[in-house]
């Protein structure tokens, strides 16, 4: 593992948030977010992979239909809700 690597995958960085939209559930159906992410090319980091590793990984995730990992730099002013996490002893 590397500074842009960890157990399952590569951080990548360079893109900015365009847009983020979070839409209320109801009984019948889930509520969902969306979210928009863009970023120039030549801005994108992606440590030791390249730029088609990235896209053949999205590719894979898209015809797959598997789930993507974001990770967000949290405010140092929120105290997260320590009550919502759960441990592997619940």
């Amino acid at each position: 593992m590397t500074a842009h690597t960890d157990a399952d995958g590569a951080r990548i960085g360079g893109f900015k948030l365009i847009k983020s939209v979070s839409t209320q559930g109801s009984e019948t159906k889930p509520g969902k977010i969306t979210v928009t992410l863009e970023a120039p090319k030549e801005e994108i980091s992606t440590g030791p992979y390249t730029l088609g590793d990235l896209l053949a990984a999205f590719n894979a995730h898209q015809e797959g239909n598997q789930s993507v990992v974001l990770r967000a730099l949290m405010p140092t002013n929120v105290i997260p809700d320590i009550s919502r996490v759960v441990t592997e002893d619940e």
